[in-house]
């Protein structure tokens, strides 16, 4: 299976649709890219060949562009770097975004970053089972998770998320901008009223308060989420929402739904290029 993904990725690589992409299409839309623990060197690896084809902006400018009405000072090839959950590894990011001088825009889950607790979703390693735990409304969620051993406020031996020194030495960086990615990483659809809420509205607050950050954006976990969702997200006072969406963005784009194209944390040269220039969302129709 390994052996046909990669012979798919060499092919598109070369057939110049990632070439045509970017030059007909990327040019005029901002493509924003979704990572989640790449390590020091792929990073370093990555963002260098990124930032030879692509203009690399930050998020906040581009919100700051979109509400001010000024998409003339959006580059051509313009692109943003996001990462969810906080993973503590995303530490190593520092340096390279000040060695290459890019911005980046990491969205933490605030009841999971500065603690011993971990993602609920890497203590599952069949996939197929953590799709299915995904699905389930919010109380036969957290009973199968129990089931499982899991318990979302426990503190786990090692830590995976980012420490409360790493957090506060990285947002001292202009390159750095930390952003919502709700508390727990519940599926938010999946959620009743309150804990949605909860989720929503009181990862802003414990972001705002505990870390003294500006908080803005929320990053929907999954890229999931209803009318309902939105909503709160607004009137919480929220102005931008990333979902998942595998596709490219207007330079003038409704906020309250930005497209991300999702990135292989291990990937490869080749697959950099396919990935980032939307066509293997595109064939793959995810």
């Amino acid at each position: 299976m390994m052996n046909i993904r990669k012979l798919l990725i060499n092919c598109l690589r070369f057939s110049g649709l990632p070439f045509l992409a970017r030059h007909l299409i990327q040019r005029n839309k901002v493509t924003i890219l979704l990572y989640h623990d790449l390590s020091k060197e792929a990073a370093l690896y990555t963002f260098t060949h990124l930032k030879k084809l692509y203009n690399i902006i930050s998020l906040q400018d581009y919100i700051y562009w979109n509400q001010n009405g000024e998409t003339k000072k959006i580059p051509s090839k313009a692109l943003i770097i996001t990462f969810d959950d906080g993973h503590k590894r995303n530490y190593e990011l520092l340096d390279v975004v000040h060695r290459l001088e890019i911005p980046v825009t990491i969205f933490l889950c605030s009841a999971i970053v500065g603690t011993n607790r971990g993602y609920w979703f890497y203590r599952i390693k069949d996939n197929q089972k953590r799709k299915k735990i995904k699905e389930l409304p919010e109380k036969e969620f957290i009973k199968e998770l129990n089931k499982l051993g899991i318990f979302l406020e426990a503190e786990q031996t090692e830590r995976q998320a980012l420490d409360i020194s790493e957090l506060e030495e990285m947002k001292k960086s202009q390159y750095i901008d930390f952003q919502s990615h709700t508390r727990f990483h519940y599926m938010l659809p999946k959620c009743g009223d309150d804990l949605a809420r909860n989720e929503i509205i009181g990862s802003k607050n414990e972001l705002e308060s505990k870390f003294g950050l500006k908080i803005n954006t929320l990053s929907y976990p999954n890229g999931e989420y209803s009318t309902r969702d939105m909503q709160m997200a607004q009137s919480a006072g929220y102005c931008c929402l990333l979902t998942v969406h595998q596709k490219y963005n207007k330079r003038k784009q409704d906020l309250m739904k930005l497209n991300r194209i999702s990135m292989n944390d291990a990937s490869n040269y080749d697959e950099v290029i396919v990935r980032a220039s939307g066509i293997w969302a595109k064939i793959l129709n995810r």
